[in-house]
């Protein structure tokens, strides 16, 4: 870790410590948005990034002022209990050793403290509204300086470390990247906003919410993938069937019906739509389609409590392993981490966040209020629906949280 980051990183956790509730999620954000996951302090083998660092200043904050006291334990709070404690079981007994229980441990704690730590500063509509104002505003410098590194091909956040200064180039075209691990997880994590900026139009915030939806576009074309321009385009279809959100039923089964025939004509399984979709000229889609097929031919290897070799699933495998191929699905990613159970509890965790969202949107007469909780339940589906074809494995996880 630079000297620069360690410095940014102690006013963020004094920020942290200081400022009132509503504005206590400004520090995490700001380190999601602006500094990559690679910059860390190692301490007994642990790993602590930056982002980790402010989760644990948020809760010495929860504990020092007795802000935890007015969480009362949900159904999806106890499910995320369960799953972080089955991801540490699995990941350990998997690895077999104590570096896999440290791994499970470390991203069962991010997971975990990020999704409390939010339970606990926005526990009001006003918070929410507050949220939305301040992610459009850190989008805004962010998508200005990627659109900088799409044009010079230099990353302007390989200063803090942790990303290569010099931008990925596939097939003649720049993919900026930014703070993040990936230009396709930078891409993605602009799209999933565009659900909330369009919410600010709502509030009669018209102004933020056109830069906020501009930034948006700006890191899902500085990024130069086709996944990210489907989130976008998931985040909209969502944010529009708002004005038919009385027919969401039918809609859902509509989809369920049309997915089941295509899979009976289709001379290959439905899934391999994903291989036909390229909107950049450079996508990998059949690997993502024969991803899934290989999956489920070698669930007997993984479905118990997941394994540490799937090299042999695909044709190519990734450069910072031997033992494993490119786990472009976050679904079989937490498969691969933690098994059938992990996998389930996971896809369990987002069923009931819709559910919750649908309860939320009947107790509530108001109609920009019910467009906020509708902008939340877009953007989960824009996350659910890109975990097809993306697997989250750097802060950009915090955005679906």
């Amino acid at each position: 870790m630079s000297p620069v980051t360690f410095v940014i990183m102690i006013v963020l956790g004094i920020i942290m410590l200081s400022v009132p509730k509503r504005y206590a999620i400004l520090p995490l954000l700001i380190g999601t948005c602006y500094i990559s996951l690679g910059p860390r302090i190692v301490i007994a083998g642990a790993d602590f990034t930056v982002t980790r660092i402010i989760i644990l200043f948020g809760l010495i904050r929860l504990l020092n002022r007795s802000e935890y006291k007015y969480i009362v334990l949900s159904k999806l709070d106890k499910y995320l209990i369960v799953w972080v404690i089955v991801s540490i079981i699995t990941g350990t007994i998997n690895f077999g050793n104590i570096s896999g229980f440290a791994n499970r441990a470390g991203m069962a704690f991010d997971a975990f403290g990020f999704y409390f730590l939010i339970r606990s500063f926005l526990s009001e509509e006003k918070d929410i509204k507050a949220l939305y104002y301040t992610i459009a505003i850190l989008f805004i410098p962010l998508a200005f300086l990627m659109a900088i590194e799409k044009s010079t091909g230099r990353n302007p956040f390989g200063f803090f470390g942790g990303v290569n200064v010099i931008s990925m180039i596939r097939d003649g075209k720049i993919r900026a990247q930014g703070p993040f691990a990936h230009a396709i997880l930078a891409g993605t994590a602009g799209a999933s906003i565009l659900p909330y900026m369009i919410s600010l139009w709502f509030e009669k915030k018209k102004l933020m919410s056109y830069l906020g939806i501009g930034s948006a576009l700006i890191i899902v074309y500085s990024s130069g993938s086709s996944g990210p321009i489907m989130t976008f385009g998931f985040g909209m279809i969502a944010m529009l069937c708002w004005y038919c959100r009385g027919y969401l039923a039918q809609i859902r089964m509509m989809i369920f019906v049309t997915l089941i025939v295509l899979e009976i004509v289709m001379e290959s399984h439905v899934w391999y739509l994903i291989a036909r979709i390229d909107l950049t000229g450079s996508s990998t889609g059949y690997h993502r389609a024969q991803l899934i097929t290989s999956a489920i031919e070698h669930l007997n290897e993984w479905w118990l409590v997941g394994t540490t070799y799937t090299r042999h699933w695909m044709a190519t495998g990734v450069s910072w392993s031997n033992d494993h191929t490119d786990i472009t699905n976050h679904y079989l990613l937490t498969g691969v981490n933690g098994g059938l159970p992990s996998m389930l509890l996971f896809i369990s965790l987002i069923v009931i966040g819709f559910k919750n969202i649908g309860s939320a949107l009947k107790r509530c007469n108001s109609i920009s209020t019910q467009v906020q909780i509708w902008a939340i339940g877009a953007s989960l589906f824009s996350h659910t629906a890109t975990f097809i074809s993306i697997a989250y494995f750097d802060q950009t996880i915090i955005f679906f949280i």
